[in-house]
């Protein structure tokens, strides 16, 4: 009788490491083989310096896709109104760059120094990158 019940533990610890063998397998496979898209940066942030609260601003943040994949950018927003970022809305082929524009209007801001986050959301790998602009409001006077 023990010789059964020895042999039957034997045969479920071998079939429940065969299991967790294979799982663990397909759980590394699935993880590693899947190519993507990576979205890279030159810059992640500028600074505008002194800036005239009449003028508006802007700048252009240049990324790379350095994955495998094609990815697209799904949006992208500024902190606030006065921030106002244009994304490309073409899928970026991997070794292809892309500009995100971004403008700033000063009008109604305070004066002094000012960050400001504009978020990118894609599908890339890393599917959320924060880039911010700064600098200081030297005048708020209309023209």
């Amino acid at each position: 009788m023990e010789f059964i019940y020895l042999q039957f533990v034997k045969k479920h610890i071998t079939m429940r490491y065969r299991l967790l063998l294979l799982l663990s397998a397909l759980f590394f496979c699935s993880n590693f083989s899947k190519a993507e898209g990576f979205i890279s940066f030159k810059k992640p942030s500028f600074d505008f310096g002194a800036v005239d609260g009449s003028k508006i601003v802007s700048c252009e943040f240049v990324f790379t896709n350095t994955g495998d994949t094609p990815f697209s950018i799904n949006e992208a927003f500024g902190s606030c109104g006065c921030t106002n970022p244009i994304f490309p809305k073409n899928p970026i082929l991997p070794g292809k760059s892309g500009v995100i524009k971004v403008s700033y209007n000063p009008k109604g801001q305070r004066l002094g120094k000012f960050r400001k986050m504009i978020t990118v959301r894609s599908d890339a790998k890393n599917k959320l990158i924060r880039l911010y602009i700064e600098g200081t409001n030297v005048n708020n006077k209309q023209k």
